[in-house]
């Protein structure tokens, strides 16, 4: 691993450190009903674990599998990292504007078609069966409230 993945890392390291310690000011809730610093809590926690693993293990010269590592970060598909990126931006700025339905299945359906590489009917019949599995744990179990969705909405008045 070269010196720029290195410094890559340290700088996740300590981004998830600061995200860790920010969402310390947030109440933290119960696992039963998560407060608003659960989530920031823990992905931070991950972001620096896994961080630091990989400085770690690039310390280690002992490591017979640097060189397997390297190779497997050669071969990156760099088309899948874009298309999950831009998966998440799009669900980002169309999940209040559309609801957490319509959101939450364009957002696994370009997942799944475009990193997955799956076809059409697979993607669409995994993306509706994940999304009405959310909106049942999420909406109707957990009583978290979301978005309205303005497509249901739409679809009511229309009828």
């Amino acid at each position: 691993m070269n010196k720029l993945n290195q410094i890559f890392n340290i700088f996740l390291f300590f981004i998830g450190m600061v995200i860790t310690f920010a969402s310390l000011r947030l109440p933290y809730g119960k696992m039963a009903k998560p407060g608003p610093g659960f989530l920031p809590f823990w992905c931070g926690f991950l972001i620096s674990v896994i961080s630091l693993v990989i400085i770690i293990s690039y310390f280690r010269k002992e490591n017979k599998n640097s060189k397997e590592i390297e190779s497997a970060f050669r071969e990156i598909n760099h088309f899948k990292i874009l298309a999950a990126i831009g998966s998440m931006l799009l669900y980002a700025f169309i999940f209040e504007k559309t609801g957490f339905i319509l959101s939450n299945f364009l957002f696994l359906l370009c997942i799944i078609r475009l990193v997955w590489k799956r076809g059409w009917g697979f993607s669409v019949i995994v993306s509706s069966l994940l999304t009405l599995g959310s909106h049942i744990i999420f909406n109707v179990w957990m009583k978290i409230p979301m978005p309205s969705d303005k497509l249901i909405i739409y679809i009511k008045d229309f009828l």
